[in-house]
C-alpha cells in the first residue's frame, strides 16, 4: 500500500511539472523568424519535423494575414485621399461663392445708399411729373436691386443643390467603396480560412507522419519493458503476499501478548489527556484573556502616543510663536518707550491745559445733569397725573358698575400711597446732587493709556448719551468724550481711584517717574473685572464694618467717602423700593375680587347681547313673513276677483266657500 501511494504521488509531482512547464512556453512571447533560427542553431537539441511545418504553417499565415490587412487598408487610404480632394474642391468653390457675394453685397450697398440719397432728394421735388418721372426710375432701380438679390439668391440655391447633387453622389460612392471593402474582406477572410485549413492539415500529416516512424522505432522496446515490468510485478506481489503474511502473523502474537498492557496505557493515556485538556482549556482562556488586556494596553499606548505627539508638536508651535511674540513685544517695548519718552514731554505741557478745560466741561456737565433730572421729575410728575387720572377714571367706572348696574354699596380704596417725606426728598435729590461737586480728576501718561485700552478692547464702557452730551461742549475731541464717558460708567470720581484701578493694569507695581509696563490688551477685560469684584468686596467689608460699629477704630483715607456712598445708595435703594411699590399699588388700585365681578358682569352682558341678537334675528324673520303672507294674500284676491273665473265649470271661489263648508 505504501509503495502503491508513494508511485501515486510521483506521478501527481511529473503531471504538474509537466503542466507548469507547458505554461511557462505558453506564456513566453513569441519571437521573429530570425530569433527562432538563432535559438536553433543554439539549442543543441534537434528540431522535429512538425515544430518546422508548424513555423512554416506559422509564417504562410502570417503572410497572408499581412496582405489581407493590406488590401482593406488601401480602401481607407483610397477613401482618405478622395475626401481631401473633395473638401480642397468644396473650399475652392466656397471661396469664390463667399468673394462673389461679397462684391455683389457691396455693389448692392452701394446703388442702396444712392436709392436712398435719392428719396431724400425726391422731398424737394415741387413738379408733379417730374416727381413721377423720379420715382418711376427709382422704382426700377429698386427692381434691379431686388433682381440682382435674386441672382445670388439663384447662385446660392443652385450651389446648394450642387452640394446636394455631390453629397448623394458621395454617399452612393461610399456605399459602393463600402460593398467592395466587404467584398474584399470576404474573400481575403475565405483566402485565409482555406490557407488555415491547408496548413493545418499539412501540419496534422506531418505530425501523424513523425508519430507513426517514432511509435515504429519506440514498439520493441516497449514491448520489452512491459514483459519486463510483469515479471516484476508477479514477483513483487509473490514478495509482499508472503510478507504480508508472516506480518499478520507476528501481529496478531503481539496483539495477545500487549492486550492488557495496551488498555493499562490507554486508561491512563484517556486521563492524562483529560487533564491536559482541561489544561488547555485554562491556557487557552488565560490567553485571550491576555491577548485582549495586551491589545488594550496596546491600543491605550498608541492613542496615549499620538496624544502626545500632537501635544507636543502644538507646544512646539505654541513655543514658536510665544518666541516670535516676545520678539515683537521686546522691539514694539523699544520703540514705544521711546516714542512715550517724547510724547511725555508733550503731554506734560498739555495736562495743565487739560485740566482746566476738564473742570469747564465737568462744569457744563453737572449743569447737564441737572437739566436732564429736571426734565425727567417734570416728565414722570405728567405721567404721574396721568396714571391717576386713569386710576380715577378706573374707580368711577367701578362705582357706576357697582352702585348704578349692581345697586351694590361702593367704598373707595385707599390711596395715600405714596409717603409726604419721600415726595419731599425726591424734589431734594436735584439741589444735593448738584451740590456735591467733586475735585477734577488727573489723569497722567499711564491712566491715559489704560484708558485707550479699555476704548479700543471693551467700547460697551462708553455710553451713548453721555458721549453725546460731552461731545457737544465745544473743544472735546473725541477722544476725551470716550474717556469722560468710560469714567463716567464706571463711577471713578477721583484721582486716587483711577490709580487704584491702575495698578490692576500694571505688569510691575507702578512709581513715579518709572517707566510702566502695562499689560496686553487681550487681558484688559479681565483686569477691569478683577477691579470691580475687589471694589465691590471693599465696599461690603465697609458696610459689614459701619453695621459692626468698628468703622471708628479703622479710619482711612477712603471711609468718609465710602460712608456716603453707602448712605447715597441705601437712600436710592428706599427711594426705588418706595417708587416701586408705589406704581405696583396704583396698578391695582382695583381689587382683584372686583376685577372678579367685573369678568362675570362682562360674561352676563355677553350672553343677554347674544339673546338680544337672536331675538332681532326672529323678529326680523317674523317681519319678513308677514310681509310674504299678505303679498300672497293681495295676489289670490286679484286672482278671485278676475273674469275668467266665471267661465270656468268649477269656479275656485265656489270651491273655496264649498271647502269652507
Amino acid at each position: 500500500m505504501d509503495t502503491l501511494q508513494i508511485a501515486q504521488e510521483q506521478r501527481i509531482a511529473e503531471r504538474r511539472n509537466r503542466i507548469r512547464r507547458n505554461m511557462e512556453n505558453a506564456m513566453l512571447p513569441q519571437s521573429s523568424a530570425s530569433k527562432d533560427i538563432a535559438g536553433m542553431a543554439s539549442s543543441p537539441e534537434p528540431r522535429w519535423e512538425g515544430e518546422t511545418a508548424a513555423d512554416e504553417a506559422e509564417r504562410v499565415m502570417r503572410e497572408i494575414l499581412d496582405d489581407a490587412t493590406r488590401a482593406v487598408t488601401e480602401f481607407r487610404v483610397k477613401a482618405d485621399v478622395s475626401e481631401a480632394e473633395r473638401r480642397e474642391k468644396e473650399e475652392q468653390r466656397t471661396n469664390m461663392l463667399k468673394d462673389e457675394i461679397g462684391c455683389a453685397a457691396q455693389e448692392t450697398e452701394i446703388r442702396f445708399n444712392a436709392i436712398a440719397l435719392r428719396f431724400e432728394t425726391l422731398h424737394n421735388q415741387t413738379v408733379p411729373h417730374e416727381l413721377r418721372d423720379a420715382l418711376i426710375e427709382q422704382e426700377k432701380q429698386c427692381g434691379e436691386l431686388l433682381d440682382s438679390k435674386d441672382v445670388i439668391l439663384q447662385k446660392l440655391q443652385s450651389h446648394l443643390d450642387e452640394k446636394e447633387d455631390e453629397y448623394v453622389q458621395l454617399l452612393k460612392q461610399n456605399r459602393a467603396d463600402v460593398e467592395e471593402m466587404v467584398q474584399t474582406m470576404r474573400r481575403k477572410t475565405d483566402e485565409i480560412l482555406d490557407a488555415y485549413a491547408l496548413q493545418l492539415d499539412m501540419v496534422e500529416k506531418t505530425y501523424e507522419k513523425e508519430r507513426r516512424e517514432m511509435m515504429e522505432k519506440q514498439s520493441e522496446e516497449i514491448q520489452q519493458l512491459i514483459k519486463t515490468r510483469r515479471t516484476r510485478e508477479t514477483d513483487y506481489r509473490k514478495a509482499r503476499e508472503a510478507k504480508l503474511l508472516e506480518t499478520q502473523a507476528k501481529l496478531a502474537d503481539k496483539y495477545e501478548e500487549s492486550y492488557e498492557e495496551f488498555n493499562e496505557a490507554k486508561k491512563k493515556y484517556l486521563e492524562d489527556m483529560g487533564a491536559l485538556a482541561e489544561e488547555l482549556a485554562k491556557c487557552k482562556a488565560d490567553f485571550m484573556l491576555n491577548g485582549e488586556r495586551l491589545n488594550y494596553n496596546l491600543q491605550v499606548l498608541r492613542e496615549r502616543l499620538k496624544e502626545n505627539k500632537v501635544v507636543q508638536s502644538q507646544y512646539k508651535r505654541k513655543l514658536a510663536r510665544l518666541q516670535e511674540t516676545l520678539s515683537n513685544l521686546v522691539v514694539r517695548h523699544r520703540e514705544s518707550e521711546s516714542k512715550y519718552q517724547r510724547a511725555n514731554k508733550n503731554l506734560t505741557a498739555q495736562l495743565h491745559r487739560a485740566s482746566a478745560h476738564y473742570r469747564d466741561i465737568q462744569h457744563k456737565f453737572q449743569l447737564f445733569e441737572k437739566t436732564d433730572k429736571a426734565k425727567y421729575r417734570q416728565l414722570h410728575n405728567m405721567h404721574n397725573q396721568q396714571c391717576k387720572r386713569l386710576v380715577h377714571r378706573c374707580l368711577q367706572v367701578d362705582r357706576v358698575i357697582f352702585e348704578d348696574i349692581l345697586n351694590v354699596p361702593w367704598s373707595p380704596p385707599d390711596l395715600k400711597f405714596w409717603p409726604e417725606e419721600q415726595e419731599d426728598l425726591e424734589g431734594l435729590d436735584v439741589g444735593a446732587e448738584a451740590a456735591a461737586a467733586q475735585a477734577p480728576i488727573e489723569l497722567d501718561p499711564p491712566a491715559r493709556m489704560m484708558l485707550q485700552m479699555l476704548r479700543s478692547q471693551a467700547p460697551f464702557l462708553v455710553d451713548a448719551n453721555v458721549h453725546a452730551a460731552i461731545q457737544a461742549v465745544q473743544g472735546t475731541t473725541e477722544e476725551q468724550a470716550d474717556v469722560e464717558a468710560i469714567l463716567t460708567t464706571l463711577k471713578l470720581s477721583k484721582t486716587d481711584e483711577v490709580q487704584d484701578m491702575l495698578e490692576f493694569f500694571m505688569v510691575d507695581r507702578y512709581d513715579a517717574g518709572d517707566a510702566v509696563a502695562l499689560i496686553s490688551p487681550q487681558e484688559a477685560v479681565h483686569a477691569l473685572i478683577a477691579f470691580l469684584e475687589e471694589r465691590k468686596n471693599r465696599e461690603k467689608l465697609e458696610c459689614q464694618d459701619d453695621a459692626e460699629g468698628g468703622g471708628a477704630q479703622g479710619q482711612g483715607k477712603n471711609t468718609p467717602d465710602s460712608r456716603r456712598i453707602a448712605a447715597d445708595k441705601k437712600k436710592a435703594e428706599e427711594r426705588h423700593m418706595a417708587e416701586v411699590d408705589y406704581w405696583k399699588k396704583l396698578a391695582e388700585c382695583v381689587p382683584a375680587e372686583h376685577l372678579q365681578i367685573w369678568d362675570a358682569l362682562e360674561k352676563g352682558l355677553e350672553q343677554y347681547l347674544s339673546q338680544l341678537r337672536q331675538r332681532k334675528a326672529l323678529i326680523e324673520s317674523t317681519d319678513t313673513l308677514r310681509v310674504q303672507n299678505q303679498e300672497l294674500k293681495d295676489l289670490l284676491q286679484e286672482y278671485m276677483r278676475s273674469n275668467i273665473n266665471y267661465e270656468l265649470c268649477a269656479p275656485p271661489q265656489l270651491i273655496m266657500q264649498n271647502g269652507h263648508v
